[in-house]
C-alpha cells in the first residue's frame, strides 16, 4: 500500500477518532476517556511508524498549541491543586496535540478533507436523531433527553444541552457548506435529511448562546462561501427551518405526553415537508439564481427574515407556533437573565481564585472542582467555570491564556488568509471556518471545550486548517520514534488508568448495594495500587482497611491529607477514617478542613458539631487543655453556621448543646491561656 492510500485511509481514521467519542458521553468521564486514549494514543503510535505520516513542527499555531499543552505539564508538576486530576488533563493535551499533528500532515488533498467534514458531520446528524428518538421514546440513550419540568430540552449524547447545541449549530453550517452534490445524488438527499436533523436538534436544545451566534455564522458565510454554496445554503435552510417548524409544537406537545407513536410520525411529517421543500427550491434556485429580479428578491427577503427573527426573539409570546418553553428561553435573551447573572459570577469568582494562586501557571487541571468552594459568592455546585477562558486561567495561570488568545487570533488570520490561497475549495474552507468558529465563541461562555469530543473536532479542524494555509517558518520533524514512544507509554498508562478507575467505580457499587467493606476492599487496593498517586483512591483504601479491623496508622492517613489539601472527598474518608479509630482530634481536623474548603456548605456544620463536644473531651482527657481551649474557639467561631445549619434536622438540640459545651470550656480554660 503506498503512501498516499495510507494517507486518504488516515483521513478517514481521524475523522472517526474525532466524531465517534460523542456518542460516548463525550469522553467527558474519566472510564470513557481512558479507554479512547488507550486506543488513540496506539493508533498515533502506529500512523507515525507505518502510515507515512510525518509530523511537523514548522507553525506559529504549532508553538500555541504546543504552548497550551506544556502549560498543562508544568502546572501538573509546579503548582496542581490536584496531583491526579492535573496529571489527567496534561495527558488529554497531550493526545489532543498528537492527533493535531497527525491531521496537519494527512489532509494535503480536498478529496480528503471533504470526506472527513462529511463523516463528522453525519455522526452530528446521528447525535441529533438519538436524541430526538429518545425524546420520542423510541429509544432510550441515557439522558439524551431532559423531560424534568422546567428543562424539556435535548442534552444530545454528550448529555449536555449547550454543548450539543453548539455542535447541532456547527454541523448545520457544515452541512449548508458541504451541500454541492448533484440533485439526483445519494449524498444530496443525504445532506438533506442531515440538516433537517441538525436544525431540530439546534432548536430543541434550546441553547440560547448557540442561537445567539447563528448571525455570526451567517455572516461568516456570506463572507467565504462560494456564490452557489450560498444559494444551497438559503434552500436548505427554508426547508429545515420550516419543516421543523411546522411541526415542533406538535412534536414536543407528544413527547410531553409520551405518546411516542404520534411524536414519531409527526417527526416523519417534518421530514417529508422539510425534504420536499428542499428539492423544490433547489431545483428552482438552480433555475433563477442568474435573474436579476431574484437576486434583488432575495436582498429583500433576507431583510424580512432578519426583521423577522428580530421580532421573534423580542416579542416571543406573539408567536402561537412557539412551544412554551422556546418562548420563555427566547424571553430571557438578555444580560439581566438568571442564567446571565449566574455566569459572571462564576467568571468573578474564578477570577479571585486565579489571583490567589499561582498566577503564572495556575492550580493545574481540574483546578477549579477543588477550589471553587473557597471563592463561591453563594452556594452552588458545578465541576466547570462555565467558560473556557476562564478555565484555562485557573488551570494554567496568565501563561495558558497568553498561548489561548494566540491560538485564537491565529485561527482567524490563518481563515481569511485561505481564502486568497486555500487548496480546500471554499465551501471545505467555509465549512470549516463556521463550525471552528461555533466552537471556539460558544466557550467562551460556556465549558464545551472541557468535554474532549467536543475538544478533539477543534483540534482536528486546526490542524486541517494549518496544514492548508499555515503560517509557517523553518521548524523541525518530530522524530518518529520519540512520538512512538510516548505514545505507547501514556497507551499503556491510559490502560492502567482505566483498570484503577473501573475498580475505584466497583468497590463503590459494592459497598453501596452490600455494605461491605470487606467485599469492596480487593477493587479498592486494585485500585490504589494501579494508581498510586490518587490520593481519593489512596485514601478509601485506607478506610477500607480500617474497617475491616486491620491495623492501619493514623500517620498513613495524615500523609494523604498533606498531599491532598484540596481534595473533599479525602477529607470525607479521613474523617470516617478517624471516626472509626476514635480519633477525635483528627476527626475534627478533617471535618475544619471541609468547612475550609466548603464555607457555604451548611451540612459540613452540622458534622463539625457532632464530633465537636468528643474532640474537646480527648483533648482534658490528654491533658491537652490548650488543644481544648482552641477546639471550643473554633466551635464557637462557626456558632451561627451551626445553628442555621440544624434549623431543619433532628440535630438542632445536639447543636446546641456542643455551643453550650463549648461555651463553657471557653470560660473555664479562657483566664489559664
Amino acid at each position: 500500500m503506498d503512501t498516499a492510500t495510507k494517507k486518504a485511509g488516515q483521513s478517514i481514521a481521524i475523522a472517526l477518532i474525532a466524531s465517534v467519542p460523542l456518542l460516548f458521553r463525550g469522553l467527558f468521564f474519566e472510564k470513557d476517556f481512558f479507554v479512547f486514549a488507550a486506543i488513540a494514543f496506539l493508533w498515533v503510535a502506529l500512523c507515525v511508524t507505518l502510515s507515512g505520516i510525518t509530523l511537523k513542527w514548522n507553525s506559529f499555531t504549532d508553538i500555541a498549541l504546543t504552548g497550551l499543552t506544556l502549560c498543562y505539564i508544568l502546572s501538573a508538576v509546579f503548582s496542581a491543586a490536584s496531583t491526579y486530576n492535573a496529571i489527567f488533563e496534561a495527558m488529554k493535551y497531550v493526545l489532543f496535540l498528537l492527533i493535531y499533528f497527525v491531521a496537519k500532515d494527512a489532509f494535503h488533498k480536498e478529496e480528503y478533507v471533504r470526506r472527513a467534514f462529511t463523516v463528522i458531520m453525519y455522526f452530528l446528524a446521528i447525535n441529533a436523531l438519538i436524541s430526538l428518538l429518545t425524546a420520542a421514546g423510541i429509544i432510550n440513550y441515557p439522558m439524551a433527553y431532559s423531560d424534568s419540568e422546567i428543562e424539556k430540552w435535548l442534552n444530545g449524547t454528550v448529555q449536555y444541552h449547550n454543548a450539543f447545541g453548539v455542535l447541532m449549530l456547527a454541523g448545520y453550517f457544515m452541512a449548508s457548506s458541504l451541500n454541492n452534490y448533484a440533485i439526483k445524488s445519494v449524498s444530496f438527499a443525504l445532506n438533506g435529511i442531515a440538516s433537517y436533523l441538525l436544525m431540530f436538534g439546534l432548536i430543541l436544545s434550546y441553547s440560547r448562546g448557540a442561537w445567539i451566534l447563528v448571525p455570526v455564522l451567517f455572516v461568516l458565510l456570506l463572507i467565504f462561501a462560494a456564490r452557489e454554496t450560498k444559494l444551497r445554503f438559503f434552500a436548505t435552510g427554508f426547508a429545515a427551518l420550516i419543516g421543523v417548524m411546522g411541526i415542533i409544537s406538535k412534536f414536543t406537545a407528544f413527547v410531553d405526553a409520551k405518546n411516542t407513536v404520534s411524536a414519531t410520525v409527526t417527526l416523519a411529517i417534518g421530514l417529508v415537508i422539510s425534504m420536499v421543500l428542499y428539492y423544490a427550491l433547489h431545483i428552482l434556485f438552480q433555475k433563477i439564481g442568474d435573474k436579476k429580479w431574484f437576486k434583488i428578491g432575495g436582498i429583500s427577503l433576507l431583510v424580512l427574515l432578519v426583521l423577522a427573527a428580530a421580532a421573534v426573539v423580542l416579542f416571543p409570546a406573539a408567536f402561537p407556533f412557539l412551544p412554551q418553553q422556546m418562548a420563555t428561553r427566547l424571553a430571557g435573551l438578555n444580560f439581566g437573565s438568571e442564567t446571565v447573572k449566574e455566569r459572571f459570577v462564576f467568571y468573578g469568582d474564578a477570577f479571585r481564585l486565579y489571583k490567589d494562586h499561582n498566577m503564572l501557571l495556575g492550580s493545574g487541571g481540574g483546578a477549579w472542582e477543588f477550589l471553587y468552594g473557597m471563592y463561591q459568592s453563594y452556594l452552588y455546585y458545578s465541576t466547570q467555570a462555565h467558560s473556557y477562558i476562564m478555565q484555562v486561567l485557573t488551570e494554567t495561570g496568565a501563561l495558558g491564556i497568553v498561548f489561548w488568545i494566540a491560538l485564537i487570533v491565529l485561527f482567524f488570520v490563518q481563515c481569511f488568509k485561505a481564502r486568497k490561497s486555500s487548496r480546500m475549495g471554499k465551501d471545505l474552507l467555509c465549512a470549516l471556518t463556521t463550525a471552528g468558529t461555533a466552537l471556539i465563541l460558544h466557550s467562551f461562555i460556556d465549558f464545551d471545550l472541557s468535554i474532549p469530543a467536543v475538544m478533539l473536532i477543534l483540534w482536528c479542524l486546526l490542524g486541517i486548517l494549518d496544514g492548508d494555509s499555515p503560517l509557517s517558518f523553518k521548524g523541525i520533524i518530530l522524530n518518529k520514534w520519540t512520538v512512538f514512544a510516548v505514545s505507547l507509554v501514556l497507551c499503556i498508562c491510559s490502560v492502567l488508568g482505566f483498570v484503577g478507575c473501573q475498580n475505584y467505580e466497583t468497590a463503590k457499587s459494592v459497598l453501596a448495594e452490600k455494605d461491605s467493606y470487606a467485599e469492596s476492599l480487593p477493587y479498592f487496593q486494585t485500585a490504589a495500587h494501579t494508581v498510586p498517586f490518587n490520593e481519593e483512591y489512596q485514601s478509601a483504601l485506607l478506610l477500607a482497611r480500617e474497617q475491616t479491623d486491620e491495623i492501619v496508622l493514623s500517620d498513613e492517613m495524615k500523609a494523604i491529607t498533606n498531599k491532598a489539601k484540596y481534595n473533599k472527598t479525602v477529607f470525607e474518608n479521613a474523617f470516617y477514617f478517624y471516626d472509626a479509630q476514635s480519633d477525635y482530634v483528627n476527626a475534627f481536623e478533617a471535618l475544619d478542613s471541609l468547612v475550609r474548603l466548603q464555607p457555604l456548605n451548611l451540612s459540613n456544620y452540622v458534622s463539625l458539631a457532632s464530633v465537636s463536644a468528643k474532640t474537646i473531651q480527648q483533648y482534658m482527657s490528654l491533658s491537652d487543655f490548650k488543644g481544648a481551649l482552641n477546639t471550643a474557639k473554633r466551635v464557637l467561631e462557626y456558632k451561627d453556621k451551626m445553628i442555621e445549619a440544624s434549623a431543619s434536622t433532628i440535630n438542632e438540640d445536639a447543636v446546641k448543646n456542643t455551643i453550650e459545651y463549648a461555651e463553657m470550656i471557653k470560660t473555664a480554660l479562657g483566664g489559664a491561656e
